[in-house]
């Protein structure tokens, strides 16, 4: 009785546990994000962005022409496509006048008084584009010479730009479309950045920003061939502010009297340093070697 007892209970578990199995629904591997990004991010290529200031660039052939355009064998587009728009007063510009634009640069080279542009926010970066040299290419049907480049220096943040557009320089569109701006004062463009060298004419200035104190002063650097990477004066490492300008906040008080040290680090890994007798704007007299 015993045998057939637990003979009879091992058929019961077993068909109790076949029940189970069969209503039981089979787990199926289901595609999403990678953890750790967001569907969109998951959905688009990992590899590091090639635009100029840190944002994502804009498809090829979203603008204007076909991707050949100029001269028979046709001129590719440069990478950032966007729209140009006349901007600015059509005289060359001064020391002045680029103090008071987005970058509050103190000195511009005799090639840039004429040719310089404004960024959007976006690409304007805080000030990282301020200084920084681009070849600009006419891609409207409107120029007289579809593909001709022209060399230009971002000295401004473009408030109603977006993305790869920019604000040109009157002077700058007239030269790169053969026309005035009229009626039709945008075109279609494509633009790259360049190294600032061979249109940089002597070496580096640095202006004191007005309305400073005895604790608190801002500083200004322009015409660099090489990105300025960090500033020091006097051993205090400065920040940079979204107006282009590196504030010096010591912790004591500024003789205005005494000399500054002060050293720029550059993009290339060179070190510059210069001594400046007292607290005013002054050419630093030295320049980075450009790079290759």
């Amino acid at each position: 009785m015993c045998y057939r007892g637990l003979t009879l209970l091992l058929l019961l578990l077993t068909a109790l546990g076949a029940a189970v199995c069969q209503q039981q629904p089979q787990q199926q591997a289901q595609a999403g994000p990678t953890p750790g990004f967001s569907q969109s991010a998951a959905a688009t290529d990992g590899g590091a962005s090639s635009a100029p200031f840190g944002a994502s660039s804009e498809p090829s052939g979203q603008f204007g022409l076909a991707a050949s355009i100029g001269s028979p064998a046709g001129e590719p587009r440069l990478q950032f496509q966007g729209t140009a728009t006349v901007a600015y007063s059509p005289d060359p510009l001064t020391p002045y006048q680029a103090v008071g634009l987005g970058c509050g640069l103190g000195f511009v080279s005799p090639t840039f008084q004429t040719n310089y542009v404004g960024v959007s926010s976006e690409y304007f970066d805080n000030a990282q584009a301020c200084g920084r040299c681009i070849t600009l290419q006419c891609d409207d049907q409107s120029c007289a010479e579809p593909g001709k480049e022209l060399p230009a220096l971002v000295v401004d943040v473009c408030g109603s730009c977006s993305g790869s557009d920019l604000s040109i320089a009157i002077p700058l569109f007239k030269n790169l479309t053969g026309r005035d701006a009229g009626s039709n004062p945008s075109i279609v463009v494509s633009w790259d950045l360049i190294s600032c060298a061979p249109y940089t004419v002597g070496t580096i200035k640095m202006l004191v920003k007005a309305g400073g104190s005895a604790f608190f002063q801002a500083f200004g650097f322009s015409n660099y061939v090489v990105p300025i990477a960090q500033v020091q004066v006097n051993g205090t490492r400065l920040q940079q502010g979204s107006d282009g300008f590196y504030s010096y906040n010591p912790g004591s008080p500024i003789d205005p009297s005494a000399p500054l040290a002060v050293a720029l680090l550059g993009a290339n890994r060179e070190v510059l340093r210069a001594t400046v007798p007292s607290l005013r704007s002054a050419d630093l007299g030295f320049q980075f070697t450009p790079q290759a």
